[in-house]
């Protein structure tokens, strides 16, 4: 899946929810129009018991408007539904 904002925006958390098993679940790795921007976060770190997922701090991540956005996701084992949350502000 891949969403296009109108307007800049800042990434300032993410988070997964624990699936069946925490060893399935899935690493996410940030794309912006069509590459891959190598930040990737483990499913540890995403797992919203620990403090609520990854925060990215005041600064967030920034992606420019119009920018298409894209999470994929990696090293899964095993078949899992998996979804990710990306927590943002417009600027």
């Amino acid at each position: 899946m891949q969403v296009t904002f109108p307007f800049r925006i800042r990434i300032m958390r993410i988070v997964q929810p624990v699936g069946a098993v925490l060893a399935n679940d899935a690493d996410w790795q940030l794309w912006v129009n069509l590459a891959a921007t190598g930040q990737i976060w483990n499913n540890e770190s995403l797992d919203p018991i620990n403090d609520g997922g990854v925060k990215l701090g005041p600064s967030g991540i920034t992606i420019e408007r119009s920018s298409i956005i894209q999470m994929a996701y990696l090293n899964q084992t095993a078949a899992q539904a998996n979804a990710v949350s990306v927590y943002y502000e417009p600027f």
